[in-house]
């Protein structure tokens, strides 16, 4: 059943055998542009109002008015010191000083920015710390206690015995 060759005959069946899987291989898909990046990963400390985060501190970063990452902070004072509250950053993207930080809703300021320009796709990137302050609300706050302590001086001259 089985055909002994030798000689040319041999060499010839397996050069035909290459030929058949090299022409197998190059039709197989290769990886293209459209393969996805892996994402940078960052970790660091987090400030709010000069302390230490709270665990439990929601970190949201966003882009273009859309969230791309968001975390919960497991340890105070610190996120992404493990994979469960590491912030996934796309990686190439032309500015990163476009990413808006939001620690529970607030703005927030991201330092270590520049680290991440020169990062490849699944970089751990660390020292990008995060500080928050809700230092904008003071105005308003101060605005409300003074109409407070106006009210209270008004009532106070109406209601004050009269000799």
């Amino acid at each position: 059943m089985f055909v002994k060759l030798k000689g040319k005959g041999k060499s010839l069946v397996i050069l035909q055998i290459l030929i058949l899987f090299m022409l197998v291989i190059s039709s197989l898909p290769v990886a293209t542009a459209d393969t996805p990046k892996l994402p940078l990963l960052a970790e660091g400390t987090i400030h709010v109002n000069g302390e230490p985060a709270l665990e439990g501190t929601e970190i949201v970063v966003m882009l273009d008015g859309q969230v791309i990452s968001s975390s919960v902070v497991e340890q105070k004072g610190i996120y992404g010191e493990s994979s469960s509250n590491v912030l996934l950053i796309p990686a190439g993207l032309d500015n990163y000083g476009d990413l808006e930080i939001l620690v529970n809703g607030m703005e927030a300021e991201m330092s270590g920015l520049e680290l991440m320009d020169t990062a490849s796709p699944g970089d751990k990137i660390s020292d990008l710390n995060i500080v928050a302050s809700n230092q904008n609300n003071l105005p308003a706050i101060s605005t409300i206690m003074c109409v407070i302590a106006i009210l209270v001086t008004i009532a106070l001259i109406r209601h004050r015995p009269k000799n």
